[in-house]
């Protein structure tokens, strides 16, 4: 079965259970993954406008809803 097709069959499932896959594939991803150093360097970049300013920005919870919002559309 190709990506391709992967995708499209997890696409006819319910938004949760989408949700679920997505969790349980992103929590399954390697530790070795190597950034970038345009990630790396956009990383630092939001961390010092985070250090600057904490209190702006969505916390996770509020992050999440939307996407999962998003993804019920």
């Amino acid at each position: 079965m190709t990506k391709e097709a992967i995708i499209a069959e997890a696409k006819k499932l319910p938004p949760a259970v989408q949700n679920e896959i997505a969790d349980a594939l992103w929590t399954s991803g390697s530790e070795d993954y190597e950034l970038t150093e345009k990630q790396r360097s956009e990383l630092r970049r939001r961390y010092e406008a985070y250090l600057k300013n904490p209190n702006e920005g969505s916390d996770w919870k509020t992050v999440r809803g939307r996407i999962e919002q998003s993804l019920t559309k």
